[in-house]
């Protein structure tokens, strides 16, 4: 779906952090180079690409519910990436 309501940013951590640990992000790149490149390098896991046809995810897609909800008060909600919020927090 294209509109101009949606904005899609795709990046590599370092990108979006520079303070980010180049030491550590290669430690976790020889660690375990298919998570690394999509935790790290901002990438589509190539690995889990086929994981659900396109049918399947279709039918799970409540085509009836508005594209935007209310608030709701007794819900609290945030956003973040915790393999990056891990590396910058000082023990």
């Amino acid at each position: 779906m294209d509109s101009d309501d949606i904005l899609v940013v795709q990046g590599s951590s370092q990108t979006f952090n520079p303070m980010l640990s180049d030491a550590v992000i290669e430690a976790q790149k020889l660690a375990d180079p298919t998570a690394s490149d999509s935790e790290w390098g901002g990438n589509f896991r190539a690995d889990l690409v086929g994981l659900f046809d396109d049918d399947v995810i279709d039918r799970a897609i409540d085509h009836g519910r508005p594209l935007e909800l209310p608030p709701q008060p007794s819900k609290k909600f945030a956003v973040g990436n915790v393999a990056a919020q891990r590396v910058v927090q000082k023990s």
